[in-house]
């Protein structure tokens, strides 16, 4: 059904622009608290908030030396 949809899809638009999305280490106990950080970073609402592909870049390789 059509209403079922649009209702559902309204849904999940709100949820993404109101929520906060939810860390990855409540999802995964063994996601470093460096790598959470950067990928809910990464996901803010702000794209002014959001990391530079070169910092993205950074954050991951010293993640990488550090786990």
């Amino acid at each position: 059904d059509t209403r079922n949809y649009a209702a559902a899809l309204r849904h999940v638009v709100r949820q993404t622009l109101e929520k906060p999305p939810i860390p990855p280490s409540r999802l995964r106990s063994d996601v470093p608290p460096e790598l959470d950080r950067l990928i809910l970073d990464m996901l803010s609402k702000k794209a002014a908030e959001r990391p530079t592909a070169d910092a993205v870049l950074s954050s991951l390789e010293r993640i990488e030396t550090r786990h």
